[in-house]
């Protein structure tokens, strides 16, 4: 079993060895002199692609797939680009439209939330007056200290926090 695994793994490096030779072979870095020397050398193929393999290293960061395997899509799938792009715009237009709804939905309760918050002060202010009228003083302090202060402070801390 071993035997056999080293067998398959020395034939996947002769495989990877020919194929790399044939590239270079097409792109015209080797000529034949050197095709002449690789195929009666059979170490300076696993060297070539020994070396090859240790100098292709890439970074690539994007949204999108690399070019590489875009061309490789397409021969198993035609239009597989086209598709991808389509893909990327549709879920980008659905995320941007998700964000303004956010954000509208944002702007919606904070405007809620003042007007709630500027008529209960309002109503306060009246039931603290109107306890004043009546006599009940302690009740209107109470009224203005514990329900309309905090709304008032933290009208005014929203301008002292900007400053800072």
């Amino acid at each position: 079993m071993r035997k056999e695994n080293h067998q398959a793994a020395e034939n996947n490096k002769d495989s990877q060895a020919n194929d790399l030779i044939q590239k270079l072979q097409k792109q015209g870095i080797l000529d034949d002199a050197a095709l002449k020397v690789i195929y009666e050398n059979p170490e300076a193929a696993k060297v070539i692609t020994q070396i090859a393999v240790q100098h292709k290293q890439e970074s690539y960061d994007s949204p999108f797939p690399h070019l590489d395997h875009l061309e490789r899509f397409n021969e198993l799938y035609p239009d597989a680009t086209e598709t991808v792009f389509k893909e990327f715009e549709r879920q980008g237009k659905h995320r941007r439209d998700m964000e303004s709804i956010i954000v509208d939905r944002g702007t919606k309760f904070d405007l809620n939330a003042q007007k709630y918050g500027f008529f209960t002060s309002i109503i306060l202010v009246i039931a603290a007056l109107f306890g004043m009228y009546m006599g009940w003083d302690v009740l209107s302090y109470g009224i203005l200290g514990f329900g309309v202060a905090p709304i008032v402070s933290s009208y005014f801390g929203k301008f002292s926090k900007k400053e800072k």
